[in-house]
């Protein structure tokens, strides 16, 4: 099935190598559940929607954390849509979101090694994979480093990657920041900029306010807001650049 899944990307890979206009697609990836995907598509989804313009979210994840955020909260959320999707109807939706007034589309797909987290990967300008500083986290951030890499080789795309390290430690403690070092003496290039553990996350999906919606004179959702705004600096950079690859 995924051989399958692979070679029906082809086109979609292909693709990735022209210059894109908008939308921006962005894919969020780990065949891992718990990791954190479902929180950062909507922090990252807030902060977009008050810089860049319009988002449309795309919840693939069988447990629908985005959908049912979005039916109990959108009347709250301008700029933000979340359509809910299968691998049915993925790419249909895909197509209709892509030919909206988005400016960029941020996939949540589910915690599993399937078929469709490789479609959606070769659809995208950016894979990000958001992982806690812990083995099994990395192990399977490094799965999805590989299969964005073999689908770069393969058809000569230019999906970009990065790790984002979520649930930081605010104070970084030794442990985080030797995790770190091991980070950034392996293969997996990361953002520079960590999503630390913030009340101001949690509360997303009780208040339905990412932190750029929230109440900014709130200290944990000022210090939210200014550490997503130097992660999206971050993507907004990496999505002007072409492919590099990191050095051994």
């Amino acid at each position: 099935m995924l051989d399958e899944a692979k070679t029906s990307a082809n086109d979609s890979a292909m693709n990735a190598t022209k210059t894109h206009s908008a939308p921006r697609i962005i894919t969020l990836a780990s065949s891992k559940g718990g990791v954190g995907k479902s929180t950062c598509s909507a922090a990252l989804a807030g902060a977009l929607a008050s810089r860049e313009g319009a988002v449309t979210l795309i919840d693939l994840d069988v447990n629908g954390t985005l959908i049912r955020w979005y039916n109990k909260h959108g009347g709250k959320l301008p700029n933000i849509t979340v359509l809910q999707a299968t691998p049915d109807t993925f790419h249909q939706l895909l197509t209709n979101a892509t030919s909206s007034n988005s400016a960029y589309i941020i996939i949540d797909v589910a915690g599993a090694y399937e078929a469709t987290m490789i479609k959606a990967i070769a659809e995208s300008n950016l894979v990000i994979t958001p992982a806690k500083l812990s083995e099994p986290d990395l192990r399977e951030a490094a799965k999805v480093f590989s299969e964005v890499e073999a689908l770069n080789k393969r058809f000569r795309a230019t999906i970009q990657y990065r790790l984002l390290v979520n649930e930081a430690e605010t104070l970084n403690p030794m442990y985080q920041r030797h995790a770190l070092a091991e980070v950034d003496a392996s293969a997996l290039t990361r953002f520079t900029h960590l999503m630390n553990k913030r009340a101001a996350y949690r509360e997303i999906f009780i208040t339905g306010l990412p932190p750029h919606f929230a109440d900014k004179g709130r200290g944990p959702i000022a210090k939210a807001v200014a550490e997503l705004d130097d992660i999206l600096t971050e993507i907004v950079q990496i999505l002007s650049e072409p492919t590099k690859a990191k050095a051994a």
